[in-house]
């Protein structure tokens, strides 16, 4: 009882630590991914200040372009109300939270049984330093969400938890050709286990929560900017 108090106690100091040294980094880091900029923040920002997600124009006259899909602004809309730097030390971290959960996740399914700490740092240190991997995370770009989306859409399918696994699909289409196998695939893996009734619920609720996503940031939009500015007028 005693050795689980402690255990109990170490992971709650430890997790206070990481927060408060996360925290520490997102206030103080001096980071800036172009991607991020480009796609996510200033698109986000764009919808709180009430106008069009995809006119960074107005934010960055260089002519840069916004070319991810809607489903990410509105899943991460909140990140448009931090300044830009903060925002982008955010975005790290959670990069490398996915990248930590897939490395997980692939060594739990290879050996079957929780990965021994040493084996997850090996990998996550090698997959770090791995050029894509560098660049990524410079540029700030949304490919490890994705495809820790489409592990979870995988997961959910194979549990039968359709309305979860369209979610992370349609999620996944904000970048359509990381994943244009991947939605063709899961419906023919539910038609070949004979659960047909699952893959055309997968085919209907997949564009559907896809243009959920999509409308996300308009809906944002009138709620959060326009009706209330519509009251204060009246």
């Amino acid at each position: 009882m005693a050795a689980r108090v402690v255990r109990g106690l170490l992971l709650v100091g430890l997790t206070l630590g990481l927060l408060f040294v996360g925290g520490l980094f997102i206030l103080l880091v001096n980071f800036s991914g172009w991607d991020f900029r480009n796609n996510l923040w200033g698109p986000a920002h764009l919808v709180w200040l009430g106008r069009s997600a995809y006119a960074i124009h107005l934010l960055f006259p260089d002519g840069s372009n916004a070319i991810w899909l809607p489903q990410a602004i509105g899943v991460f809309l909140p990140v448009g109300l931090l300044p830009l730097q903060q925002a982008s030390n955010l975005w790290l971290l959670l990069n490398s939270g996915a990248l930590a959960a897939l490395g997980w996740y692939v060594l739990r399914r290879a050996e079957k049984r929780r990965p021994e700490p040493w084996r997850l740092g090996i990998i996550l240190l090698v997959s770090s330093l791995f050029p894509p991997t560098i660049h990524h995370f410079v540029l700030g770009q949304i490919d490890l969400m994705v495809m820790l989306a489409m592990i979870g859409a995988a997961y959910f399918t194979e549990k039968g938890r359709i309305v979860l696994a369209a979610i992370l699909l349609a999620f996944s289409l904000t970048k359509p050709q990381l994943c244009i196998i991947v939605v063709p695939s899961a419906v023919a893996y539910l038609i070949i286990m004979g659960r047909l009734k699952s893959a055309v619920s997968l085919m209907i609720f997949t564009p559907y929560r896809w243009f959920c996503h999509d409308d996300a940031h308009v809906a944002s939009r009138y709620f959060l900017v326009e009706r209330p500015a519509c009251k204060f007028a009246a």
